[in-house]
Formats: C-alpha cells, structure tokens, sequence
C-alpha cells in the first residue's frame, strides 16, 4: 500500500496591524447593586464566608506573606500583541503600550474570575471591592527625579480604550508638577518626619488596626499596599524583568 500525499507544511503569516481586526464591542450588562455591609467585612472588602475549610485555615499555618511567594519564568510569543499595539496608536491612541494591554487583560481577568481579586488580612480572607492597580512611576524620565506611586481604579466591564484613558490620566495628572504633591506623598512624608521611636510605634498601631479590618478608609484609599495589583514596568528602564517582593 502506499500514503496518500502529505500537504505541505506552511507557517501563518506574521500579524500586522493590517490583520488585527478589533472584534465590535458588546453591549454592558446592568451593573450589580453594591452588596450590603455586613458584621466582619472591612471599609476595601467583604468577608468570605463561604471559603472552603483548607482555605480558611491555610493563614493560620503560613502566617506571612513569603509562606505564599511561588516563583516561576516562562516565555511567550508577543507577535500578535506588539501588532495590537501598534494598531491603537495608529488608531489614535498614540502611547498605546504592552502595559496598558497586560493592564486591560488583567481587568478582563478578574471580571471573569473574581477570586483573584481576594486579599488576606487579619488572617481572613476577603474579597476587594474594586479593581486597584498600584504603580511606582518618576515624576520624568531622568536619574534625579523622584518616584511616587499611583493607585487607578478600573471597573470589571472597562474596555481596553478606558482601561487607557483612566490610567493616562492618573499619570499626566501626577506629573503635571515637579513636587511630591500627590496625598500619598504628603502622608509619607508628615509619618516620616516623626522621630523613630514614635514612627515604629505609630507603624505597629496602623499594622493593628488593619489586621482587625479597622485601618480608616482615607489610609487604605492612599495606601499602594491595599490594592489589587501592583505593577513594575520594568521595560520603561531597560531592564529584564525581576523577581519581585510582596507587599
């Protein structure tokens, strides 16, 4: 018996922009209605209480945050998004980047799977009431220029046009200025005029505090530590990616 031919093998043409089609949006459910306060929920989440039971007892035997740290590297084929890219900044959004994609996925993420979006605390677990996502930036690109950080709020249905503008926004909005001038900065910088003894007393009150869920919402509003996610664009230096600590 002999094979039939064998068709050649031929690889996929490389995408450009010219083949990228953006699928048409579609239209937004109703929003659901803010869910009620309960006893034992926090000003930035509510208690899960319906958590499995490994769930609710793993704080109580990795107590720290390196218990939880997973390291690992991988690679992936960025062809077909560096060509998205450069399709939205020829489509008018002109600085449109891979951060602002990889921000708009993990948007689209947690909206699909709201579990992400959970937080331990006090050794409990709940779930965050909004999207955060927190960013160390430079006032300008240059050696001397201070850092601050940035917290943007994102909602579970933000399209990848909104996704860009909200956090566009944030940044030309904090560096419109050359001074330290963000609620953040002025925080930091009143809690770290104290003498020492007093700066680690009032730390380990604040610590207190936001492990019985009692820390005020104005404190947790301009913590970059009480959100979602933050982000180091390590690409913006020219730097490989690294292995970061937990906050």
């Amino acid at each position: 018996t002999t094979q039939p031919p064998q068709a050649p093998i031929t690889s996929a043409p490389e995408a450009t922009p010219e083949t990228i089609s953006t699928p048409p949006p579609e239209p937004r459910l109703p929003r659901p209605a803010p869910r009620k306060k309960r006893w034992g929920d926090r000003k930035d989440g509510r208690r899960v209480r319906t958590a499995y039971a490994m769930n609710r007892f793993m704080p109580f035997i990795m107590p720290e945050r390196a218990d939880a740290q997973n390291y690992f590297a991988d690679e992936l084929d960025v062809t077909n998004a560096d060509a998205f890219c450069r399709q939205m900044a020829a489509e008018g959004l002109t600085n449109f980047s891979m951060l602002h994609l990889i921000i708009a996925a993990y948007v689209r993420t947690v909206s699909q799977k709201p579990a992400l979006n959970r937080f331990i605390s006090g050794q409990r677990i709940y779930a965050r009431h909004r999207i955060e996502v927190n960013m160390a930036i430079k006032k300008d690109m240059t050696a001397d220029s201070p850092d601050t950080c940035i917290s943007v709020y994102f909602e579970p249905d933000d399209t990848i046009e909104e996704v860009y503008e909200k956090f566009n926004a944030v940044v030309a909005a904090n560096k419109e200025t050359a001074e330290l001038d963000s609620g953040f900065d002025k925080t930091a910088d009143r809690l770290a005029s104290l003498p020492r003894p007093i700066l680690r007393g009032v730390v380990r009150f604040l610590n207190w505090l936001d492990y019985h869920g009692w820390l005020p919402e104005s404190l947790t509003h301009l913590s970059p530590f009480h959100g979602s996610l933050f982000f180091t664009s390590m690409g913006s230096l020219g730097i490989r990616p690294i292995y970061h600590h937990l906050y």
